[in-house]
């Protein structure tokens, strides 16, 4: 899936030109860089070419709000190895899908390497030295 910016944020960025002597577009295009541009089943890759694998994601914490009875996402916060990605889904074209997409596929992955652990680390529950006491109570 590639991530396309919302025309509104491109049209503040480019009314900010004049105002701002130009200073304004460019903060706001490097402040898009760090945002997802492609979401695929490998990781994500953000605007500026760093590439983000699923299993290099430690959490994603989601900002939500909800305004006359409907709840969106308002911003997510990709927390991996090297630092966070903060992505507000106002800026993007279709933003609740985009955080969607995010979430299911980290949900997918995650989910995955927890059944891979879990079936390593799997013992009988009730089998002798599984944890629980091996002595009678009287």
């Amino acid at each position: 899936m590639i991530v396309h910016l919302a025309a509104k944020y491109r049209i503040v960025m480019w009314s900010l030109l004049p105002l701002t002597l130009g200073i304004g577009p460019a903060v706001m295009w490097l402040w898009a860089l760090r945002w997802p541009r492609r979401i695929d089943k490998n990781g994500l890759t953000s605007r500026y070419g760093r590439r983000v694998p699923w299993s290099a994601i430690k959490k994603i914490g989601v900002l939500k709000g909800s305004r006359e009875g409907e709840s969106r996402t308002i911003r997510l916060e990709i927390h991996f190895d090297r630092g966070v990605i903060r992505a507000p889904m106002w800026a993007f074209a279709d933003g609740e899908k985009v955080a969607r997409e995010i979430r299911t596929s980290f949900g997918a992955m995650s989910s995955a390497r927890l059944s891979e652990a879990s079936k390593a680390s799997a013992r009988p529950a009730f089998a002798p030295g599984a944890g629980l006491l091996d002595h009678a109570v009287t």
